[in-house]
C-alpha cells in the first residue's frame, strides 16, 4: 500500500471521513515547487503552509492556494492568523512556539479548522482543552527534518508511545515524523482516533 492509501484506510477505520486523511507540510528547501507533490496527493486532502521565513511568503501563499483551489485540496496557514485572514484560508495551524497563544487564536478563529503541534502528553490534552480540530503528533519515526532523532534514542514517539497518546487524546491525530509506507503500515493495529498521515517527504511520488 501508498502512503496515501494507508492514510485513507486509517481515516476510514477511525471514523474521521469529513477530515483529510492526508496533511503535506510545505518546506521550500526540499520542495522548491510542491506542484508534483501536491498533484499525488488525495482529493480533499489538506496542504500546511510552513516555510515561515521566506522573504516571499505572501506570494508563495498564494501560489500554494491556487494550486490546492485547482485540486480540491484544503488550504491551511501555519503560524499567521492575520495572512489566513487575508487569503481566506481554510483552516490555521497553531505550531509549538505559539501554544500559549491557542484561546486567543481560538476566539479569532471561531468556526474555521484548527489544527496544532503536538509532542508531549501535556501538549495534547492543553490542545483538546482550547477546542483545537485536530493535532499533529511528533516525531513519531526518526525523520530528516530533525537530525537528532536519527541519531540519539528516545528522541521519537515510536509505535508504542503513539498508541499510549491515542488513548488519552480528546481529538483527532495525524501522526507525523518518519512518515513513509513502511512505518505508517505499522501504525494501522493501534485504536483510537488517528485520523490520518501528515508528513513533508513522504508525499513525494518519486519516493513511493
Amino acid at each position: 500500500m501508498t502512503l496515501a492509501e494507508i492514510a485513507t484506510k486509517l481515516n476510514f477505520t477511525s471514523g474521521f471521513l469529513t477530515l483529510p486523511a492526508a496533511i503535506f507540510m510545505t518546506d521550500a528547501a526540499v520542495f522548491p515547487d510542491p506542484l508534483q507533490v501536491m498533484k499525488s496527493l488525495p482529493r480533499g486532502s489538506a496542504v500546511i503552509l510552513r516555510d515561515y521565513d521566506k522573504p516571499d511568503r505572501v506570494d508563495w501563499a498564494i501560489y500554494i492556494q491556487q494550486v490546492c483551489q485547482h485540486m480540491g485540496l484544503r488550504f491551511v496557514v501555519a503560524g499567521d492568523i492575520g495572512l489566513a485572514r487575508q487569503l481566506g484560508a481554510d483552516g490555521i495551524h497553531v505550531p509549538r512556539w505559539q501554544h500559549s497563544q491557542m484561546p486567543r487564536l481560538r476566539y479569532q478563529w471561531p468556526r474555521g479548522w484548527m489544527t496544532a503541534s503536538a509532542h508531549t502528553v501535556r501538549e495534547l490534552r492543553n490542545i483538546g482543552r482550547h477546542g483545537i480540530d485536530a493535532a499533529l503528533l511528533s516525531p513519531v519515526f526518526p525523520t530528516e527534518s530533525h537530525a537528532e532523532t536519527r541519531h540519539l534514542a528516545g528522541r521519537t514517539l515510536g509505535v508504542v508511545r503513539m498508541g499510549n497518546l491515542l488513548q488519552i487524546s480528546s481529538v483527532p491525530v495525524y501522526a507525523l515524523g518518519g512518515m513513509t509506507s513502511r512505518n505508517a503500515a505499522r501504525l494501522q493495529a493501534l485504536k483510537g482516533p488517528l485520523a490520518g498521515i501528515a508528513a513533508i517527504r513522504g508525499w513525494d511520488p518519486i519516493a513511493e
